[in-house]
């Protein structure tokens, strides 16, 4: 049997939790682009950060100090199209992949270099063939592991 004090205490204990478990559950549904997914080449898999909103992809991997080897950004589009790329604010070089909708590797980029500091923009690059996805990864990644347009990923 519960006494009436018990029973208080976890109610007010249920009561507090309340906001903290709404807020985990909306975050959990909505805030996908923060969970890390796998992508797979045909010899590694990367872990990598999705960015699929408007917010997301602008924002990219702007900022930050480092890539780890192991990661890396995949930005999904609504549609198959050309992708432009730029490096604005950020502080390491990369290697762009730009992947159909069949997730073929249809372009790479590789050393793409951030613009100098103090420069106001830097170059622009974009897609040869229309694509789905676009996979940042360090610079250097696409030699080491030998990748190649035409490869087949998976995610």
């Amino acid at each position: 049997m519960i006494s009436n004090k018990m029973q208080s205490n976890f109610t007010c204990a249920l009561k507090a939790a309340f906001p903290v478990l709404i807020l985990f559950l909306l975050l959990g549904f909505t805030a996908e682009s923060l969970q890390n997914k796998k992508v797979c080449f045909s010899n590694v898999c990367i872990n990598v950060e999705v960015a699929d909103t408007d917010a997301s992809r602008q924002k990219g991997l702007m900022f930050r100090k480092e890539l780890p080897e192991d990661r890396g950004m995949l930005f999904i589009f609504e549609s198959e199209d050309k992708q432009f790329f730029y490096m604005k604010n950020m502080n390491f070089s990369l290697d762009v992949l730009w992947l159909d909708a069949g997730k073929k590797i249809v372009g790479i980029k590789k050393n793409f270099q951030p613009a100098p500091a103090g420069v106001g923009s830097s170059k622009t690059i974009a897609s040869q063939r229309p694509a789905l996805y676009v996979l940042e990864v360090n610079s250097g990644f696409c030699d080491k592991y030998k990748v190649q347009a035409g490869e087949v990923l998976s995610f």
